[in-house]
């Protein structure tokens, strides 16, 4: 049996659907929290040697990992964003630790990385910019390891690692407005 390699395109995969996401506004406080946090990590993590062959996209992927935790704990109406910054081995847990649950936060045009096995849930949100963000929904663990393929990766060393891919399952998230309510109901994702 021949493998066919199936081609994604950003539209059909995540614009068609964006009517229903759902848009947050962070206020300019938050913008400048969120700023000075990314910076002070960036700074912290020169020591840690997998930081360190980054390609100096920490700051980038700081700000915008932080940038849509503020916008789904607003969304959300919870405080669970951690700004204190520390050894990664620290902080490798759920953001929503409460629900055992990530937030996941992408630029626009482009597709969120995963990894390949996903035993937890995330929340998927796209920056359009620092203070418009879009909550898209929740993926489940299932939903994260179908609909994901390593052709989305950009970065060709971090495809070469083998360890994660894009998701491209926009169709198939729960609706914003669902995800307190099934977070909040206790469901065991494994």
């Amino acid at each position: 049996m021949v493998m066919q390699s199936v081609t994604h395109h950003y539209w059909y995969d995540v614009g068609l659907h964006c009517e229903s996401f759902d848009e947050v506004e962070l206020p300019m406080f938050k913008i400048k929290m969120a700023y000075e946090f990314a910076q002070q990590k960036q700074e912290a993590k020169q020591v840690e040697s997998h930081h360190r062959i980054d390609g100096n996209q920490e700051l980038k992927r700081a700000l915008t990992g932080v940038l849509g935790e503020m916008a789904v704990e607003q969304y959300l109406g919870m405080d669970f964003v951690d700004l204190s910054v520390g050894d990664s081995r620290d902080y490798n847990t759920a953001d929503l630790e409460e629900f055992d649950c990530g937030v996941k936060t992408v630029e626009r045009d482009k597709y969120p990385i995963i990894f390949k096995r996903s035993n937890k849930p995330e929340i998927i949100v796209i920056k359009y910019t620092d203070s418009i963000l879009y909550v898209c929904g929740l993926a489940t663990p299932l939903i994260l390891n179908t609909y994901q393929s390593e052709g989305l990766i950009l970065d060709p060393r971090l495809k070469a690692r083998g360890t994660k891919a894009g998701f491209y399952g926009f169709d198939k998230l729960v609706s914003p407005k669902q995800i307190k309510y099934v977070l909040e109901s206790n469901i065991t994702w494994r």
